[in-house]
């Protein structure tokens, strides 16, 4: 645990060196848009109740966690048009986060999707953006053959 904690300043430089660059073309992505919905499982959704925190405080929008078995169980239907959705996979194939952004897409919602991994599932969905921040931009469909 003491070498992570080490690990974090070179961590966050990394993440900033990355994400940085992609702020216009997020902030132009969730334009007239004003909730935040942050998709992700285990240590991931710890990431996304920070997002929801830093998201609230300082954009002034409103934000929360997803339920994936809303899309991926009980596969419902809702508006999100007026929605950002952020999936955070560390790995970037959790096909949970992966489904559950897919039916955020069919719903309306605008997607951005964070991993660690720029080779991941996200990446055959054709997410683009730098190696470790990808994002989802006209994703039309994912599963055998992605496309966007």
């Amino acid at each position: 645990m003491a070498a992570e904690i080490a690990e974090q300043p070179a961590a966050l430089a990394a993440t900033f060196e990355h994400v940085l660059p992609l702020r216009h073309d997020i902030t132009r992505l969730a334009a007239g848009r004003r909730n935040v919905i942050f998709v992700a499982r285990g240590w991931s959704d710890n990431a996304g109740v920070y997002g929801r925190y830093l998201t609230e405080i300082h954009a002034g929008r409103q934000a929360s966690l997803a339920a994936p078995s809303v899309a991926t169980l009980y596969g419902a239907n809702l508006d999100l048009s007026n929605s950002l959705v952020v999936a955070v996979s560390q790995s970037g194939a959790t096909q949970e986060i992966v489904d559950t952004a897919e039916w955020a897409k069919r719903n309306g919602a605008a997607i951005v999707g964070i991993t660690n991994d720029g080779n991941s599932q996200f990446r055959r969905c054709r997410l683009r953006g730098p190696r470790r921040t990808r994002r989802w931009r006209g994703l039309r469909r994912c599963g055998r053959r992605c496309r966007a």
